[in-house]
């Protein structure tokens, strides 16, 4: 479920952060309308600007026939395919089904050959506006990874930096590049584990969007990233 602007602010006052709209500096944030900018405390860290959605998910909802606030998304290259898993989403939501989770729907990003809604599936096809798919990441309350193997997956990056965890399966990269306290991997098919962590997170308190984004942004930032990098070359040109 997402927060609003007032609940975001107000946990940014209890972490100690002080509003200032004329003075932007380190442990201040300001907000105007739509946007807040929050400079964090850590001296290696540049400012992350945050832009709340409002009105544009209520759209984005309609848009796509999404009528629940419970959403599990899955975004993927090739539904069919079976290295994606897509398979696994279905059993998801037929142990859902079971479970009458009815306050509940998986939403399915991408490309699928049998393309039709079941209850508590709703297959919107390719999403090539970025806008909308970052509204999409950003209404979920989980992003679901069933892939069998995939290389750096820039979904789970995407999904964090909406501020959206993720549960999946081990793929070799996704749980070396995502952040641990917001994500939860599990052996290749073992899909009674991942159902487990599913229902857990969806009814449990969930966990600060704000936080996770601040996170995420260091994270993944150009910075970090290219660091990480030269730290892999130097480990392996010295070999």
């Amino acid at each position: 479920m997402t927060k609003s602007r007032e609940e975001i602010l107000k946990k940014l006052v209890n972490m100690q952060y002080t509003r200032n709209e004329i003075d932007f500096k380190r442990g201040t944030f300001r907000a105007k309308g739509d946007i807040l900018e929050i400079y964090p405390s850590d001296q290696n860290e540049k400012a992350i600007r945050v832009e709340f959605w409002g009105d544009e998910i209520e759209k984005v909802k309609k848009k796509y026939g999404i009528c629940l606030d419970r959403i599990l998304l899955h975004v993927t290259s090739d539904f069919d395919a079976p290295v994606k898993g897509g398979g696994y989403v279905r059993q998801i939501a037929h142990m859902m089904e079971e479970d009458n989770l009815s306050d509940v729907e998986i939403i399915v990003v991408g490309p699928v050959k049998k393309r039709e809604n079941t209850k508590n599936i709703k297959f919107v096809g390719v999403v090539t506006n970025q806008a909308d798919l970052a509204a999409l990441y950003s209404m979920s309350s989980i992003t679901l990874l069933t892939s069998k193997r995939e290389t750096f997956s820039m979904i789970c990056a995407e999904s964090l930096c909406c501020g959206t965890p993720v549960i999946g399966f081990k793929a070799g990269a996704p749980e070396t590049i995502s952040i641990p306290e917001y994500s939860s991997f599990f052996k290749f098919g073992d899909i009674n584990s991942m159902y487990k962590a599913v229902k857990k997170t969806l009814y449990s308190s969930q966990s600060d969007r704000a936080v996770i984004i601040e996170k995420a942004h260091k994270t993944y930032s150009a910075e970090t990233m290219a660091q990480n990098y030269i730290s892999i070359y130097r480990n392996v040109a010295y070999v």
